[in-house]
């Protein structure tokens, strides 16, 4: 159990706004703006307008959950780095033992942030990931409706030399070509990242204004994907990262950049997931801390699930039971091969090659 639980990160979103307007964060170029303002990694319960918790409240939740154990926490958004004070939680955590505590990012503020702070990092960050779905100027203004390309570039740079900086990206079947990835994968080593995340597209069947159209045209599985990297360096060997709780990941170093997919199509699930109303792509896979401080142990955007408010149950008493809860769940949890129940599910069409 231990070994499980170390394994296990906690996803912590820190605001629920971004100054990005990304495609895939609703699956569809379509979607208003107004509609995108809780983002997709916070997985609130209460409404927008009952605002957040506070910085203090946060905290406490996370050093509750590492006094049960937990050793890793990912701060995301929205744009993590567009709250004030996001730098004091990354800070702290640390502080309180986190082993891991590392931050998804779009790069835009990184630039100034080092302006502003004598040119360092918070001390506390161990890794920085980078959202960089192409390094072409125009399809990144594209899909990011209308981030600038260069400040992040700058951004990357600058903090190159302080932290392992990775790059997420966002794999959609219309960037999936040899020319595309090779020049990413080029664009990255240049930017000195040292390693490049490939994320399958993941579909919320439940998250308001999901397309399932914009899923089948650009999901794209690993099988294709790594047959598209061999065209690039023929003899490439892709092995299973060892370590992970959640989904599975494919792992590949190239002239020193490691290269890694995420892969959703065998996830972990319990006897619950069988009889789930969502029943999503990705399975149990990680702790989630909404900015209402809802936390839930699957992607859960309407409240359809198992889930407690942690300064509640703090204040209460019950945030040992409520994470006892959690631990049951990953020790009564399997790898199980679910992406054709999960598309037959919600009458979604795979690709072939799966």
């Amino acid at each position: 159990m231990a070994n499980l639980v170390e394994n296990l990160s906690i996803k912590v979103a820190l605001t629920n706004t971004c100054n990005f307007k990304c495609m895939y964060c609703m699956g569809s170029e379509t979607v208003p703006y107004s509609e995108l303002i809780s983002k997709m990694e916070d997985f609130r319960v209460a409404p927008l307008e009952t605002g957040n918790i506070s910085t203090d409240q946060l905290l406490n939740v996370l050093r509750a959950f590492r006094q049960e154990g937990f050793q890793s926490i990912r701060p995301t958004g929205g744009e993590p780095t567009i709250r004030k004070d996001w730098d004091r939680i990354v800070n702290e955590a640390a502080d309180m033992g986190y082993k891991g505590v590392d931050i998804t990012t779009n790069g835009a503020t990184l630039s100034w942030y080092l302006k502003n702070h004598e040119g360092k990092l918070p001390y506390g960050l161990s890794t920085v990931k980078v959202s960089l779905d192409t390094c072409d100027p125009d399809e990144f203004r594209k899909i990011t409706g209308g981030g600038d390309r260069y400040k992040v570039m700058r951004g990357v740079e600058e903090i190159a030399d302080q932290v392992w900086v990775r790059a997420n990206t966002v794999l959609l079947r219309s960037n999936a070509t040899p020319k595309k990835l090779s020049s990413l994968l080029n664009f990255a080593q240049k930017l000195r990242m040292k390693q490049v995340q490939f994320l399958d597209l993941v579909y919320y069947p439940n998250m308001p204004g999901a397309d399932p159209t914009f899923w089948e045209k650009e999901f794209i599985a690993f099988p294709e994907f790594q047959k598209v990297m061999e065209q690039i360096t023929p003899g490439i060997q892709f092995e299973q990262a060892a370590g992970q709780f959640g989904v599975n990941f494919h792992k590949a170093t190239l002239d020193g950049l490691v290269i890694t997919f995420k892969d959703s199509t065998s996830t972990m699930r319990d006897a619950m997931c069988e009889t789930c109303p969502v029943y999503c792509q990705e399975g149990r896979c990680l702790v989630r801390v909404g900015t209402d401080g809802n936390v839930t142990f699957c992607p859960d955007y309407q409240g359809e699930l198992w889930h407690f408010n942690g300064p509640e149950s703090l204040q209460n008493g019950t945030f040992s039971r409520n994470t006892g809860i959690i631990k049951q769940i990953v020790r009564g949890s399997r790898r199980t091969r679910t992406i054709e129940i999960f598309a037959k599910r919600h009458n979604l069409r795979l690709p072939k090659d799966v």
